[in-house]
């Protein structure tokens, strides 16, 4: 409140004024309406528009700052992933990938550098993954003993690691394998009387182990290979491999005969059959059981028996020549009945056997 007199400001209720000392009138509404401002109302609310205005500025800056701030911080965060997506994670990655390399997991660090594509090395990554790969498999070869498809993987990785040297060791390797085989399909041959295929194979191990004995036995068993006769008796023998045929033309003519089969032996370099009688060749013949059989070709073919024909005994559903060739026979007598359904025929057959046919079909035997 103010003094009426001297414009002194005067705290609220004072009665008089502290500086002029008049009393002090108060009014109910406490409100001095007057028509004129004093200059120093103006200034008090100058001071507070200047304060409300510097105010309004100061909380401009302030939301300013807080924006600048905030595009700041979204920046560094879109930078941060923008770096971690570019560089840091495909840089993880391809650690992860160098890692798998490093402990020979090629396949999974395959997958992973084709993921990376042109990222760094990764493309001769690749190339050293693949080189890797084949490496693994081509010792897995050895190990299991496919030295040929080992040998093709080696002679492709060339220089790669210790290829080289495995490839010259997997060389030797697969001439003893190959000694080995061979050496095993000839003893096979040999047992199985095959001489031809025995040669061939102890030919190409001729230094293995005893496969100079086996081709000087082969040698003098094949002396006796081939067809033996004498043309005196109607005889034969065919000896081809372990195996002696001996053929007996009984009727020489009409090919009927007897045919006999032998094992040979091949006892201290000496050829024996049967009770153990030696045959020796002398001017290409050799004795057995007293006939002097000379050699006639180089065939080992083994005449057949002729099939003989047995019967059958009549049954139901044959036809009539059928049964004319079966145990029965011919009947001794037909009895025909012919009607407008078909033809009807019992055979007559000793000790009162009949055989009954429709439209030359048997359909009933009496025995």
């Amino acid at each position: 409140m103010k003094c009426q007199k001297c414009n002194a400001r005067l705290p609220e209720e004072s009665m008089f004024c502290n500086i002029c000392g008049s009393k002090i009138k108060h009014i109910q509404s406490e409100i001095v309406i007057t028509d004129k401002i004093e200059p120093s109302e103006i200034a008090e609310d100058s001071d507070k528009e200047k304060s409300k205005k510097v105010n309004a500025v100061r909380n401009k800056n302030t939301l300013n700052k807080l924006v600048v701030a905030t595009l700041v911080l979204l920046a560094v965060i879109i930078l941060v992933a923008i770096v971690y997506e570019v560089v840091l994670r495909p840089l993880a990655t391809y650690n992860s990938a160098l890692e798998l390399f490093d402990n020979e997991k090629y396949k999974e660090a395959t997958v992973i550098f084709s993921e990376l594509k042109d990222y760094s090395n990764s493309v001769q990554m690749i190339k050293e993954c693949d080189k890797g790969i084949l490496y693994i498999d081509a010792i897995q070869d050895i190990e299991e003993e496919y030295l040929e498809s080992a040998m093709l993987k080696l002679e492709q990785l060339g220089e790669y690691k210790d290829a080289k040297s495995l490839l010259n060791e997997t060389g030797k390797l697969l001439a003893k394998q190959r000694l080995a085989e061979n050496y095993s399909y000839a003893k096979d041959a040999y047992k199985m009387g095959d001489f031809v295929n025995a040669k061939e194979y102890f030919s190409k191990v001729k230094n293995y182990k005893d496969s100079s004995k086996y081709l000087k036995f082969i040698v003098i068993l094949n002396k006796y290979r081939g067809t033996w006769d004498d043309s005196r008796f109607g005889e034969e023998i065919i000896i081809d491999g372990w195996k002696l045929t001996y053929v007996h033309y009984t009727a020489h003519y009409s090919g009927e005969m007897l045919i006999d089969n032998y094992t040979i032996k091949l006892i201290k370099n000496q050829v024996t059959c049967g009770n153990g009688k030696v045959l020796k060749i002398y001017k290409n013949q050799f004795n057995w059981n007293g006939v002097t059989f000379t050699k006639k070709s180089d065939s080992v073919y083994v005449p057949q028996l002729p099939v003989k024909y047995v019967p059958a005994e009549p049954q139901i559903g044959m036809t009539a020549e059928e049964v004319r060739n079966s145990t029965w026979g011919s009947p001794e007598d037909i009895n025909t009945t012919r009607t407008e359904f078909g033809v009807d025929e019992q055979w007559c057959y000793p000790s009162s056997k009949y055989i009954y046919l429709e439209d030359g079909i048997v359909t009933t035997i009496q025995d």
